[in-house]
């Protein structure tokens, strides 16, 4: 037993299955996750006052050394997903956090986006975080405050010029698959974003805003932005501006310049 005693408190930070509960051990770790970063598409990116809340059922992998935990936010807050859990040491440590997390993600720095935004659902879980906080201790009630960063950029492009009763179809933005041990993947591909029709009109016309979630980049004249068909055209749009992590960029289509 003494031996098992010094091994635990080598550990500067430990993940054991123990009788004790997550709620009742006064060495658990408790997430306190906070948004960091500019823009407001977290976690409900169309409903006005709610921009910075994250949603029931969400999920923030923590990790510390070889150590994984996946907390999912549920009506008693951020708890652990299964019966492990990690705990405070005596040493200092330092913990990595990544949104959106499942239940067997455990490698940070790495994200896929998937092609489809159109529910306000896939918007918010495009938004990738990460966080990192070194040299963490125990406080009194065992929290640990995640700073979560956005890694990604928000844009929206509004359409005008239309005419009659034509429509935008097919709309699509073109980014970077995702990142690899935090790097922008070189491999692009189309999202379908999340379309808002203006108020009285149809989706495609006059007023209709386009929202996507984007892996940041540096401004290229040569690649292509936006693709989408009108009056049975297809047109792709050339040059992507700069797009930082963590700022929204909003940007009108003028349809009648682009034909």
């Amino acid at each position: 037993m003494a031996v098992l005693a010094a091994m635990l408190a080598f550990y500067s930070c430990e993940k054991e299955k123990v009788q004790l509960s997550h709620d009742s051990d006064e060495r658990a770790v408790r997430i306190v996750p906070e948004i960091a970063s500019p823009y407001t598409t977290k976690s409900n990116p169309v409903t006005q006052g709610k921009e910075t809340e994250f949603n029931d059922g969400d999920m923030i992998a923590l990790l510390c050394g070889n150590r994984h935990v996946t907390f999912k936010l549920t009506s008693k807050g951020w708890v652990p997903t299964d019966n492990y859990y990690l705990r405070w040491g005596k040493a200092p440590v330092t913990y990595s956090a990544f949104y959106p997390a499942t239940e067997k993600s455990t490698t940070f720095g790495n994200f896929e986006l998937q092609s489809s935004q159109r529910t306000a659902d896939r918007l918010a879980a495009a938004d990738y975080m990460t966080c990192t906080v070194e040299d963490a201790v125990k406080t009194s009630d065992g929290s640990l405050r995640l700073k979560m960063e956005r890694q990604m950029a928000k844009v929206s492009f509004t359409l005008s010029g239309i005419e009659g009763s034509a429509r935008v179809q097919g709309f699509r933005v073109w980014t970077s698959t995702g990142f690899t041990e935090g790097q922008p993947n070189s491999d692009r591909m189309y999202i379908s974003p999340y379309i808002a029709a203006a108020e009285g009109a149809v989706s495609g016309q006059n007023g209709t805003t386009y929202t996507a979630i984007v892996v940041p980049s540096a401004a290229d004249d040569s690649k292509v932005f936006v693709t989408f068909n009108y009056n049975g055209k297809d047109i792709t749009l050339t040059g992507v501006p700069e797009l930082k992590k963590g700022f929204r960029y909003d940007m009108d289509i003028n349809i009648s310049g682009t034909i």
